[in-house]
């Protein structure tokens, strides 16, 4: 596998994936159609051959449709036969209990370890 990194904007999410199994999702996720954006990322993640995955999510915001793609990806990771082990490191700005909240639901939804870190500061 080769590294995937996806140059975050004002409006997309700083993605790397890496052939070690560190993931990274980083920013605001806040695009009107998202799935161009995130196929490329699905594509990764369906022929990664690493047995384990740290995936780190640090969103300052997203919208629904983000929400819909990161569950998505999250899914996917849980559906590929060769990722054993997953660990998600989800990771907010303090007192953001949004974000929080939304970490939580997908944790009860997809049913992978996660780690929640709250952050002092601005998350940029």
């Amino acid at each position: 596998m080769k590294q995937l990194i996806v140059e975050g904007t004002k409006k997309t999410p700083h993605v790397e994936l890496n052939p070690d199994g560190h993931v990274i999702i980083k920013g605001r996720c806040i695009m009107e159609n998202p799935i161009p954006f995130f196929d490329p990322i699905f594509n990764w993640v369906k022929k990664c051959t690493s047995s384990a995955l740290n995936v780190d999510i640090q969103l300052e915001y997203v919208n629904t449709g983000g929400v819909k793609q990161i569950f998505t990806l999250l899914l996917l990771i849980k559906d590929n036969s060769s990722i054993r082990d997953v660990y998600i490191h989800w990771i907010y700005e303090e007192g953001d209990d949004a974000i929080f909240e939304l970490g939580k639901e997908i944790e009860l939804q997809i049913k992978l370890p996660f780690g929640f870190f709250e952050l002092s500061g601005d998350l940029a």
